[in-house]
């Protein structure tokens, strides 16, 4: 569900570390930080629920999702 969203989210990965803001398609839109932060949050998640530690991946996917969801600007 968190990569389904993820795609839809579509975002250009920013040129810069610190790109002021980061477009996606459907009303996304986020910083390089944030981008940044998201994109290490799904790693860790991935890299949890492969070796098996499940309540550490719930936590880093629901923290993802939360971000995900504040980024998104209700368009599209």
């Amino acid at each position: 569900m968190l990569l389904a969203e993820w795609d839809r989210a579509g975002f250009v990965t920013p040129s810069k570390p610190s790109q002021y803001r980061v477009y996606g398609r459907n009303g996304y839109m986020t910083s390089g930080p944030g981008y940044n932060a998201m994109v290490a949050l799904i790693r860790a998640a991935v890299n949890d629920a492969r070796e098996a530690r499940d309540r550490d991946a719930a936590t880093k996917i629901a923290s993802a999702k939360a971000l995900l969801a504040t980024n998104h600007l209700g368009q599209g």
